[in-house]
């Protein structure tokens, strides 16, 4: 089994904000397919993740605030 290292830039994610508090950290491992109910949304694509979902086919899920301890 290959571990693949991967270094966190906004440029290789896929979010709906422009930043991310992890910038710059090299991690160990690194997903190759993303499934959402039954149907491929992400695939590893080189040297980043590439979106291959429908727009709109995620599920909003209400959950309650957080409660600290």
């Amino acid at each position: 089994m290959i571990q693949q290292k991967f270094t966190i830039t906004i440029d290789k994610l896929h979010m709906n904000v422009d930043y991310t508090p992890f910038e710059g950290y090299e991690v160990t491992g690194m997903p190759n397919l993303v499934y959402s109910r039954g149907k491929l949304a992400a695939k590893w694509n080189g040297d980043r993740m590439e979106f291959t979902g429908e727009k709109g086919w995620g599920k909003f899920v209400k959950r309650a605030p957080f409660k600290p301890f």
